[in-house]
């Protein structure tokens, strides 16, 4: 019984450790307006100065998590003047402008790879429109008892909102509680500190 606990152990951390292998990064080099790494399992990645500086870590507030750095801050010709991997095999920066170091780790910044060589072939489901959207809009309409009666019917409603941006609800009662009514056939709907439902108003020129 033991020896069947340890070689499981022993599996998990031989997996654990061989997944590990990808993140470690293999060779860096300072190209003329990127980083360019090289990792340990034969794939390359390629970050800008400007999106590494953008994204270093201590750009958030530790409690908040809200960016503290503004980009316009540096100009576009910002570029490391000294870099390394540190011990922990994490990327490492000092920037030429601010005086600002930056540690990256190298299991976000594989995670975080915009190389569009390694990047999975993605086709967009988003259906942009054109001049002829407008002369097939019946394919974006929907009837609202349908939605409110049908499970089938509020999926190809969510569908067409997510493909479209846009869906036409069709005969849907005039009173302001009936758009209540078909948004909580979706989910809850969250309270703010207004009032539910409030009227926001354009007034121009109200001084």
């Amino acid at each position: 019984m033991k020896l069947v606990k340890y070689t499981i152990l022993y599996n998990h951390k031989y997996i654990y450790l061989l997944m590990q292998k990808k993140y470690l990064i293999k060779k860096i080099s300072k190209e003329k307006d990127f980083m360019k790494i090289i990792w340990n399992d034969g794939k390359v990645s390629k970050f800008h100065f400007i999106w590494l500086r953008d994204n270093c870590p201590s750009n958030e507030h530790p409690d908040t998590r809200q960016k503290i750095f503004n980009i316009i801050d540096v100009s576009e010709n910002i570029h490391p003047k000294k870099y390394y991997i540190n011990k922990n095999g994490n990327l490492e920066i000092d920037w030429s402008e601010g005086s600002h170091h930056s540690c990256y780790d190298a299991k976000w910044l594989k995670k975080h790879c915009y190389t569009q060589k390694n990047t999975n072939t993605y086709k967009s489901t988003y259906k942009l429109w054109d001049s002829k959207f407008e002369k097939n809009l019946n394919k974006i309409k929907i009837e609202h008892d349908d939605i409110m009666q049908s499970d089938e019917a509020l999926t190809k409603w969510l569908e067409l909102l997510i493909k479209y941006g846009i869906s036409i609800i069709k005969n849907s009662p005039i009173e302001i509680k009936s758009a209540f009514k078909i948004l909580n056939r979706i989910s809850h709907i969250r309270e703010t500190f207004f009032k539910t439902p409030f009227e926001v108003i354009n007034i121009p020129k109200p001084n």
